[in-house]
């Protein structure tokens, strides 16, 4: 089986790491798989379908269906939402039959309601053949803004390697008579880990 993972950048985060582990594992497992990102990278260690605005997005389909041409996957598995537009347009334009399961790793709020983007992919979202999310929140939060149906929604919780020795890569800090809590993720403004330390402050 060959899986097309298709995914917005290649930047530090949450996504990337998801991504490259379920990379590494079905590669560990006999499946060929390949990863694209939308937008276009300095590094060439991944294809690009060089998508640096919206105005790129008729190339960046023909540049798909190239790669897809080539490379003949039996599923195109993207994540994030600009992913799932573009999988889904190339199946309703170049191929019906394309097997397209999106992953969503955030959750919906009401503010979104009147972007465009969720609109579109809201008419689309009908044409993937399945829907993961990282949370039943996450996937309840779409459901009751009516963004996708029911029948294609599957919850699947991001794993780890239970091989990976992690027990290096975190220090211990004592703290006597100290409230202690435990944060893990990245350091990075849309976190918002002061707000976190600033809500704990307020309890004490």
């Amino acid at each position: 089986m060959r899986i097309l993972y298709l995914v917005p950048d290649f930047k530090i985060g949450g996504v990337t790491t998801v991504v490259q582990s379920i990379d590494a594992g079905m590669r560990a497992n006999g499946y060929n798989s390949k990863i694209i990102c939308l937008k276009e990278l300095d590094s060439a260690n991944f294809e690009n379908l060089k998508m640096n605005s919206k105005f790129d997005l008729i190339k960046a389909l023909y540049r798909l269906r190239k790669i897809v041409s080539e490379y003949k996957p039996d599923i195109i598995h993207s994540h994030t939402i600009y992913s799932h537009i573009m999988a889904l347009l190339y199946k309703i334009l170049f191929n019906k039959n394309m097997v397209i399961i999106n992953t969503e790793h955030g959750s919906f709020v009401d503010s979104q309601n009147n972007e465009l983007i969720f609109k579109i992919y809201k008419f689309l979202s009908s044409y993937a053949s399945k829907i993961t999310f990282v949370s039943n929140f996450s996937a309840t939060t779409y459901l009751e803004n009516k963004i996708v149906l029911q029948d294609k929604v599957i919850v699947i919780y991001n794993g780890i390697d239970p091989q990976e020795d992690i027990i290096d890569k975190y220090n211990i800090i004592e703290l006597k008579n100290e409230f202690k809590f435990c944060y893990v993720g990245r350091f990075s403004q849309e976190k918002n880990v002061i707000l976190l330390i600033k809500a704990f402050e307020k309890l004490q």
